[in-house]
């Protein structure tokens, strides 16, 4: 349903139809191949949708190795002491 909702509050802003199409679209990321500016953006969403379901925002899905999904393979993210540290203190952020 967030998709749905996600596309309707972009069309009411007048988004650009790739940024309404990635947003309807984020949690098959395989849709936008053919267009990279939307197989990025969907990886990026679909990488902060995952992230929050993981913190228990939406729907939980428990624990996971993001570095494991391919949102995070398209967008090269390093499982480096940098990222590790950064995406540790996303928690904190959002609270």
């Amino acid at each position: 349903m967030h998709e749905y909702i996600g596309s309707l509050v972009a069309r009411h802003w007048n988004l650009p139809k790739a940024v309404v199409t990635t947003m309807e679209n984020h949690h098959d990321i395989d849709f936008s191949t053919n267009n990279p500016y939307n197989y990025t953006l969907s990886a990026v969403i679909n990488l902060a949708d995952t992230f929050a379901r993981i913190l228990g925002k939406g729907r939980w899905i428990g624990e996971g190795d993001i570095f494991d999904l391919k949102s995070a393979n398209i967008l090269e993210l390093q499982e480096d002491d940098e990222t590790i540290d950064f995406l540790n203190a996303v928690p904190g952020l959002i609270e």
